[in-house]
């Protein structure tokens, strides 16, 4: 009787090690999930979405500076890297008015989320509208 409460004593404290580093690659992984989807934010601008996506663009096109762009136009979202960020820029409608758009720009450098860059890429669309 001894001898197998040890054995399964032993076996939980071993299954228990095993187990910890899974934990721990669980816990970073939705740790570095968490920073990207707060590595930005989201800013509505009383403006059409037309002269919103044309700034978005513009702003997107100077801050490359060479480095290849995905502009999709049908869907309005601009995906590159700026600033040695990988930016994700999106203009989304407000489906009852078409006098309001919305700005949606994240920024994140490795796994870390940029939100000053994001924060000052929004600010520059704002202010060439």
């Amino acid at each position: 009787m001894k001898k197998s409460a040890i054995l399964t004593l032993l076996f939980l404290c071993l299954a228990s090690c095993a187990a910890a580093p899974i934990a721990a690659g669980v816990a970073l992984g939705v740790w570095s999930s968490d920073q990207y989807s707060s590595a930005g934010g989201a800013l509505p601008i009383e403006a059409p979405p037309e002269r919103v996506w044309a700034a978005a663009k513009a702003v997107a096109l100077d801050r490359a500076a060479g480095e290849e762009l995905d502009i999709q136009e049908g869907v309005m979202r601009i995906e590159g890297r700026m600033n040695e960020c990988k930016v994700l820029i999106r203009v989304l409608l407000y489906p009852t008015t078409d006098k309001i758009s919305e700005i949606r720009v994240s920024a994140r450098q490795g796994v870390r989320g940029r939100t000053d860059v994001a924060q000052s890429i929004a600010e520059e669309i704002t202010a060439r509208l």
